[in-house]
């Protein structure tokens, strides 16, 4: 693992569960889901803000990360293409 962007995003074994970057939590099932799907651009506006650089959440069974920085979204989608699922 060598970019600042895997480091972030990599999970990392324990024995309770995978530790994730932070990111808004679920108070119903599917309500991220619904919350995107109304307003996508204020919700992760309101994310991006909350967060910052980095954050994950789910939409129904897909964790999902949100990139608001360039330089980890230029990492991702260039510098170290072969290491994420897009």
């Amino acid at each position: 693992m060598g970019s600042a962007t895997e480091k972030i995003i990599a999970t990392k074994k324990s024995s309770a569960a995978k530790k994730y970057a932070p990111g808004p939590k679920s108070k119903a099932l599917g309500d991220q889901l619904i919350a995107m799907n109304r307003d996508p651009l204020s919700f992760l506006l309101k994310v991006a803000r909350e967060y910052r650089d980095i954050a994950t959440f789910k939409l129904g069974p897909q964790r999902t990360f949100l990139l608001s920085k360039p330089e980890l979204v230029e990492d991702v989608l260039v510098a170290n293409d072969w290491n994420f699922v897009k």
